[in-house]
């Protein structure tokens, strides 16, 4: 009996086969216009100058330190260098004379290319110089035998193999050819060519066997690497599907050689590869586009970067990400705009107080607004609970350190003596006494720093430039403090700074004082707040605090219900609170003292007779439909003071509606609805405070029935002959029978 066919294993693939298609991304948008989950694309590199017939990118080859060397440009043969991430391709590092098809590295790590009729050329991966022609007639494809280092390509008569030790060609096969790849077990794989369809595999001797067919004008293909999650996998890209318009991505199972489309509608379907971190990318007409398994968002960047040194003030820290985020609802736990996915960390443990965060979805940042940074040294945390628009988490924390300086040059003079220039190492030095003027000490660590004009080269002898200080240089104190500190109104002993000046330019040099960090004792709030108030009666609260190291102490309020009032140098709060009021209303005060430093004392007031909000359940993050049935999602929500309860929806799909009688959203989506529909929001009001909650729809697709035109009605005698001519049509495109 035949052997039993399996199923596919790989859990792309099954996924995939679920035709589910995923969320456009909100930037950095593919020129497919639909790509099936769980897979996402973006553009990876753009800006190419095209050639003629709207050509972009052309040949493709990813390096070993992950960036990628794109052909382009007028005549196709400009060479391009994008990173890892993808970028621009504003600038070639080389213009070639001839165009380039097909690139390939070898196991010595030399790059090969062919030029689509003339020679194979052997080019330095660096500059991109022809160092080498072999042979003519060679067309456009390109593949590297890794066990052997023989490079296959195709020419007008078929296959070839190059010898690259002897510079001699044999030939292999009479099968012309589009493109060619190796699998793992190094057996020849390629397009067929010019009849344009098939996929097929070599033997030995160079006889082709069909191994997957293809409606479309199949172009390139590209095996998945072995240790990512595209191991067993094939990609093939191709140019037209059943008769749509546009290039398709099509993935094929190597176990069962099934296939699935997982992008269509793009613009052309160019080089295809697949990367050693488990991307895809494929040229399209007028860019890159790069075509991933949906994971887990990374953090890319970080303002300040991570051990650097900024100096205070510092009001804004930034982070960016991979993908695009989930925003939802600021309450919502893997909110991009959730507060509590982020920690900024002193030394001590303790908090610094994060009072706003916003989103630029272009991208991909988040800022987070602090209040006034003491000068410390910091953790910036990115918990593992923020989620990605494709619902994926962080999952473990990301973690960033920085330094941040306090400038002391507003209560220290600086005096300086002895100006003297050594003409022969041309070296000037002079000398600095420092003056406190503060009626506190100044306590290590501490620096001078020294801030030269712009185009000044010469550097202080000794003087350090910390990463992230931009063009400042640090000259370190410890050693001439005496005790380890500069008491009010005492000088320190004057020193000499010598500053290299070898190009004899006139110096331009600026001068402060940074502790790095400075220890200041914060004030602390001695009063417990009054947490309790009735509606319609005046509330009052005296806060108070004391700095154990300085006189003055100034109250900040943060956060508060309206109408609450603060007196800054009294600390008194007052509010009369209404029956519109909310039942919990939270408080945050903040006590400081003259050099920065703060305690925060937070609380709720509880108000009697306040409005309190409904009590809502929750929804999965997740909903699933599919095509042509009926989907109801509804909220259950009850209201602590028995008010009426007003319910509504936000962001619904095209078509769908929110029935209030059944408090629920109701939707039968059509046969062209299928895909993702991200941040859907039914919410829940007393008409005093509102309550929400997100989901993502999820919706299958499904056959859908034909539809066949209305028949005429007709009257007829008994046995004549009645013949209906029916007209249907099928929304999948599908043949009618």
């Amino acid at each position: 009996p035949p052997a039993p066919v399996l199923p596919p294993t790989n859990p792309l693939f099954v996924a995939a086969q679920q035709q589910i298609p995923a969320a456009t991304p909100l930037a950095r948008l593919p020129e497919f216009s639909e790509v099936m989950r769980p897979f996402t694309a973006q553009s990876y590199a753009t800006d190419f100058v095209e050639s003629h017939a709207a050509i972009g990118p052309l040949a493709m080859i990813e390096m070993p330190d992950g960036s990628t060397i794109v052909s382009g440009g007028p005549n196709r043969g400009w060479l391009y260098r994008i990173p890892h991430d993808g970028g621009r391709a504003l600038q070639p590092f080389a213009e070639l004379d001839e165009p380039i098809f097909d690139l390939a590295l070898d196991e010595h790590g030399q790059l090969w290319a062919t030029t689509g009729g003339g020679a194979l050329l052997r080019l330095d991966a660096d500059s991109g110089e022809v160092q080498a022609r072999f042979g003519t007639g060679i067309t456009q494809a390109l593949a590297v035998k890794p066990s052997t280092g023989e490079i296959y390509v195709s020419s007008g008569d078929g296959i070839e193999i190059f010898d690259p030790t002897s510079g001699s060609f044999r030939h292999f096969s009479d099968l012309r050819v589009d493109d060619l790849a190796f699998a793992a077990d190094e057996t020849l794989w390629g397009t067929s060519w010019p009849a344009r369809g098939d996929v097929v595999s070599f033997d030995k001797r160079g006889r082709a066997t069909v191994r997957v067919r293809l409606d479309g004008e199949v172009d390139s293909l590209a095996f998945g690497r072995a240790g990512t999650r595209l191991a067993g996998l094939l990609f093939v890209s191709s140019n037209s599907t059943r008769g749509e318009i546009g290039s398709a991505l099509t993935m094929v199972d190597l176990t069962t050689l099934h296939s699935v489309e997982i992008a269509r509608g793009g613009s052309r379907g160019e080089a295809v590869v697949a990367t050693s971190d488990g991307r895809v990318l494929l040229g399209q007409s007028h860019q890159v586009d790069v075509i991933s398994p949906i994971v887990a968002p990374q953090v890319i960047a970080t303002n300040p970067p991570d051990m650097a040194v900024v100096l205070l003030p510092l009001s804004e820290l930034t982070i960016s990400f991979d993908q695009d985020m989930f925003v939802g609802v600021v309450s919502d736990s893997g909110s991009v705009l959730n507060p509590l996915n982020y920690q900024v960390v002193r030394q001590n443990g303790g908090l610094a107080t994060i009072t706003g965060v916003s989103y630029e979805a272009a991208t991909r940042t988040v800022t987070l607004a602090v209040s006034d940074l003491q000068a410390d040294l910091y953790d910036l945390r990115v918990l593992g609970s923020v989620r990605s628009s494709a619902g994926m988490a962080l999952g473990s924390a990301f973690i960033s350190s920085f330094v941040a300086a306090q400038d002391f040059s507003s209560v220290v003079r600086l005096d300086f003596d002895r100006v003297r220039s050594d003409r022969g190492s041309g070296i000037v030095s002079y000398d600095v006494t420092i003056t406190n003027e503060a009626d506190y000490d100044l306590l290590l660590p501490a620096s001078l720093i020294i801030d030269p004009a712009r185009y000044f080269q010469g550097r202080p002898l000794g003087g350090v430039a910390p990463q992230g200080a931009g063009s400042l240089w640090y000259i370190d104190l410890s050693g001439k403090l005496p005790n380890g500190k500069l008491q009010a109104g005492a000088s320190l002993a004057t020193f000499s700074v010598s500053i290299t000046n070898g190009a004899a330019q006139q110096i331009g040099i600026g001068h402060g004082i940074y502790a790095v960090p400075y220890p200041n004792q914060r004030p602390a709030f001695t009063s417990t707040p009054q947490t309790s108030a009735d509606a319609g009666q005046a509330y009052s609260y005296q806060a108070a605090a004391v700095d154990p190291d300085g006189r003055t102490v100034a109250y900040l309020l943060l956060d508060g219900p309206s109408g609450l009032q603060l007196d800054s140098g009294s600390g008194v709060l007052s509010w009369l609170p209404t029956s519109l009021s909310p039942a919990g209303a939270s408080v945050l005060l903040r006590a400081y003292d003259s050099r920065g430093g703060f305690d925060s004392q937070a609380f709720v007031i509880e108000v009697a007779g306040a409005n309190r909000p409904p009590v809502v359940s929750e929804l999965p993050a997740e909903i699933e439909g599919r095509e042509g049935q009926s989907l109801l999602v509804g909220l259950s929500a009850q209201d602590p003071d028995e008010d009426f309860l007003q319910y509504f929806a936000n962001n619904l799909p095209p078509g769908a509606v929110f029935d209030p009688l059944l408090k629920a959203l109701v939707w039968t989506p059509d046969y062209l609805s299928a895909g993702t529909y991200n941040d859907v929001e039914l919410v829940v009001s007393d008409g005093k405070t509102s309550v929400s909650r997100s989901f993502t729809l999820l919706i299958k697709p499904d056959n859908a029935p034909p539809e066949v035109k209305p028949v005429a009605e007709r009257t007829i005698r008994e046995g004549d002959s009645l013949r209906l001519q029916l007209q249907a049509s099928d929304v999948d495109g599908q043949k009618l029978r």
